[in-house]
């Protein structure tokens, strides 16, 4: 199931605010940037354990850069050798000379090699194409995108992102006085909402054993 887009987060956050700090008047791009940070922050923490949701194939060739997505190499690159697919190995900064130079270790087109420099990807030998590259790739972007932008989180990770936006425009509003001006929200409504919010959580965790999302 695809997550949420950016405009349910916003209307999801829009109304936990509300609760706290009625008549909130903030810019939404403003409050899409705190969704997307807090996203960011949450997928952080699943993508140990998760990261089979985040990986992606593409054809590469040697010196071909990064894709503009790429968080790091997925540990499976394979091209087509005479009618076989060839897997490559991973070469670390260390055996790059050898797989070049070094007669009894030397990469070959049967036993080629794959490695990484100047956010470009290399092979040895040099100049091989048609690879299939998998790489583990970072969400999409919300800053700026459409509302009914959807990402790759899971769905069980809405309420964890809503909640970090949340928590994040309180301490925006508790600790940047040009904020509270923009927004017209007075500092002790801010302290009082905030106060209010987590005295909730508290008892939330408290009553149910743990702490309990709101959905």
């Amino acid at each position: 199931m695809a997550s949420l887009t950016t405009g349910e987060r916003l209307d999801r956050l829009k109304v936990y605010l509300n609760q706290y700090l009625p008549l909130q008047k903030l810019p939404d791009q403003f409050l899409i940037k705190l969704i997307e940070r807090s996203r960011d922050a949450v997928w952080r923490g699943i993508i140990l354990e998760r990261e089979y949701l985040f990986r992606k194939t593409t054809t590469v060739a040697d010196g071909t850069p990064y894709p503009a997505d790429y968080v790091s190499y997925a540990n499976n690159a394979y091209y087509d050798n005479a009618g076989s697919d060839t897997p490559f190995a991973y070469a670390n900064i260390q055996e790059i000379g050898v797989s070049f130079n070094n007669t009894f270790g030397a990469a070959s087109v049967s036993d080629p090699r794959i490695f990484f420099s100047d956010q470009t990807i290399h092979t040895a030998p040099a100049s091989l194409s048609g690879i299939t590259f998998e790489y583990i790739f970072r969400p999409t972007a919300l800053s700026g995108a459409p509302n009914s932008t959807t990402d790759e989180m899971p769905e069980d990770t809405e309420d964890m992102i809503v909640r970090g936006a949340f928590e994040r425009t309180l301490n925006q509003l508790r600790n940047d006085p040009a904020t509270l001006q923009i927004a017209e929200v007075q500092k002790d409504q801010v302290e009082s909402g905030s106060q209010q919010y987590y005295t909730d959580y508290y008892n939330n965790a408290k009553l149910a054993g743990g702490v309990e999302l709101v959905s």
